[in-house]
């Protein structure tokens, strides 16, 4: 490919699975109107564009399939609107200079799916088309994801990202489910709307460099949530009340 920017024209009515491997000068991409009809980014779509450093998901879009963005190595941020259900198996594997990540609160992710990524510093976790936050899915093939399951916590962007990641729940979301931040052993400081009214079990369990939890309301309203079992980080850890910060 001879240029940066690559525009696929609405007449191409199917496109190939890995039809941009390895163009390597690729820097910005249209996602053409065949995608956006089947509400699908095909597996491998962007495989190993190493130069890709802007994608913009339109809001049609509900699945994005395994190593749709794998090795895409200058892509820095990623944001997923609340139309996305679905993000397969190591689709932003190897991402290596990623930093940010915007997400609603009710995407299903597979396992990998951020593994290798190891510059994420800030997650923004928003309301989705449901107030509860449950991510962790299993994926018995790279095509498929599954049932919910909380044993497939590695690959969330929380847990290979830098150390000291801040994860940034915004206000709407009411349930931080089980296990969500299970063993992310990098989350610095986590930032919990008032919203908020019950964090599920194990949902901080090995978070052993969680120092802050900046908490939107009083600590009358912290003491309201319903916490569950093995949450004991969140006793440790210095609880900042009334926060106003981002």
């Amino acid at each position: 490919v001879g240029t940066n920017i690559l525009t696929i024209p609405d007449t191409v009515t199917t496109i190939g699975t890995y039809v941009c491997q390895g163009c390597s000068n690729i820097e910005s991409c249209e996602i053409p109107k065949t995608m956006i009809d089947s509400q699908i980014i095909i597996e491998g779509t962007y495989y190993n564009c190493s130069k890709l450093d802007n994608v913009v998901i339109p809001n049609t879009i509900k699945d994005i399939q395994y190593q749709a963005f794998y090795a895409c190595t200058s892509l820095g941020k990623i944001s997923f609107p609340n139309s996305v259900e679905k993000v397969y198996y190591s689709t932003f594997e190897g991402c290596t200079n990623m930093t940010e990540v915007s997400m609603p609160c009710d995407i299903k992710l597979a396992q990998y799916v951020f593994r290798g990524c190891p510059k994420i510093e800030y997650v923004e976790i928003r309301p989705g088309n449901t107030n509860i936050m449950r991510n962790i899915y299993t994926s018995t093939s790279y095509y498929s994801i599954d049932t919910e399951d909380t044993s497939c916590y590695v690959g969330m962007p929380w847990y290979e990202a830098k150390s000291g990641v801040v994860v940034e729940i915004e206000n709407g979301v009411e349930n931080i489910g089980n296990y969500e931040f299970y063993s992310a052993s990098r989350l610095g400081t986590v930032i919990i709307p008032t919203s908020v009214i019950n964090i599920g079990n194990y949902a901080f369990n090995g978070c052993t460099n969680l120092s802050t939890v900046n908490y939107r309301g009083s600590s009358t309203d912290w003491g309201n949530i319903s916490i569950g079992t093995n949450n004991n980080v969140l006793s440790t850890a210095t609880i900042v009340y009334n926060y106003s910060g981002t």
